[in-house]
C-alpha cells in the first residue's frame, strides 16, 4: 500500500444552493442552461448534472444550474429566460410533459442525458441479470416497477429534440432507438475531485512513492449493483490472497461478498461508502485498482468510471 498522509477532508455536498439563487443563474450569461434532475444524489447527479454545470459555467459566457422535480414551478417561470433545457434521466410525468410543451412553445433546445440502456424495456432481462437482479420469480409489482423504470425514460427520451450520453456505443444505440441526434460528453472528475488527488500525487512523489510492503487491490463500489462484477473475479482474487501473504483485498462501499471471498475476512479490508472527494485518498493507497465487468450489451454503455 502506498502511504499517503493525507488525512480524511471535511466534506459537505457543494451543490446544495437555495432554489432562488438557482433561478437567478437561469437569467445570466449569453446562453443560459437548465438542468432538471429528479432528486439530488452523490451519483448520476454528481457527474452528469454537478460536473457538467460546473465544466459549463468555466467558460464566461454560460450560465448553468439545476431544477429538482419539486421545482418544476420554479423553472417554468424561469424558462421563457434560458436557451437549453437538459433532462438528466428524468422519467416521464405530465408535469414533464407540460414542461417541454412550454419549453417548445419559446423555441427551446430540449436535449436528454442518460448514461445507461435503460430506456428501452427489451434490455430489462439483461439489465437486471448483470446486476444480479432476480426476476425469475419476482413478484408483479417487482416487475411492473422494472418495466415501468424503463418505459417512463424511453417516453421522456422521445419527447426531445437530441441525447447526450458517455460512450459511442451508448450513443448508437440511443440513436436506433429515437432516430434523433446523439452527443458525446464522457464522463469526468470534478474539480474538487482533480484538487484532492493532485495533492495525493505530489505527497506520493515527494516520499518515492513509499510503501508498507504490502499490496493492496482496490475495488471501488459506489452500488450494490456490481455483486457478479466482483464475484467473477473472486477466484482469481483468493488465489493470489492465498499464494502471497502481502496482498490485501480493500472492498469500499456496498459489496457482498461471495464464494471463497467469505472465508479470508482476515486479509480483507472493509470501507462503508465514501464521498466522492475522500473516495480519492483510499484510491491513491492501492497498487492496483480492479474493475471486473461483464460483457454484453448493458456493460458495454457503461461510461469510464
Amino acid at each position: 500500500m502506498f502511504i499517503v498522509p493525507k488525512a480524511p477532508v471535511p466534506y459537505s455536498d457543494p451543490w446544495l444552493l437555495p432554489l432562488t439563487e438557482r433561478m437567478q443563474r437561469a437569467s445570466r450569461g449569453k446562453h443560459r442552461v437548465a438542468y432538471l434532475y429528479e432528486t439530488l444524489d452523490s451519483g448520476t447527479f454528481r457527474y452528469r448534472v454537478y460536473n457538467m454545470i460546473q465544466a459549463l459555467e468555466a467558460r464566461p459566457e454560460i450560465s448553468a444550474t439545476y431544477f429538482l422535480s419539486d421545482e418544476i414551478d420554479g423553472l417554468s417561470r424561469v424558462l421563457e429566460h434560458i436557451d437549453t433545457l437538459v433532462l438528466g434521466r428524468y422519467r416521464y410525468t405530465p408535469a414533464l410533459n407540460r414542461l417541454i410543451t412550454r419549453a417548445r412553445s419559446y423555441g427551446k433546445t430540449i436535449l436528454f442525458d442518460i448514461d445507461d440502456i435503460v430506456y428501452d424495456v427489451d434490455y430489462v432481462q439483461l439489465v437486471a441479470a448483470t446486476l444480479d437482479q432476480e426476476l425469475e420469480q419476482a413478484a408483479p409489482g417487482v416487475l411492473d416497477h422494472w418495466f415501468a423504470h424503463f418505459s417512463r425514460l424511453g417516453a421522456a427520451l422521445k419527447l426531445c429534440d437530441a441525447a447526450i450520453t458517455t460512450n459511442d456505443y451508448l450513443a448508437r444505440r440511443i440513436h436506433e432507438y429515437t432516430r434523433r441526434p446523439v452527443m458525446v460528453i464522457p464522463n469526468f472528475m470534478n474539480r474538487e475531485q482533480l484538487a484532492l488527488s493532485q495533492q495525493i500525487y505530489e505527497q506520493k512523489c515527494q516520499s518515492g512513492f513509499a510503501r508498507d510492503g504490502r499490496i493492496h487491490i482496490g475495488y471501488f463500489s459506489g452500488t450494490p449493483t456490481h455483486n457478479r462484477d466482483l464475484e467473477l473475479a473472486a477466484d482469481a482474487i483468493a488465489h493470489l490472497l492465498h499464494q502471497d501473504p502481502r496482498v490485501v483485498l480493500r472492498v469500499v462501499g456496498f459489496m457482498e461478498l461471495k464464494g471463497p471471498l467469505r472465508e479470508l475476512g482476515a486479509r480483507i479490508e472493509r470501507f462503508e461508502f465514501q464521498d466522492f472527494v475522500n473516495l480519492q485518498r483510499l484510491v491513491g493507497e492501492v497498487e492496483l485498482n480492479l474493475m471486473p465487468l461483464q460483457d454484453n450489451e448493458f456493460t458495454n454503455c457503461k461510461s469510464e468510471l
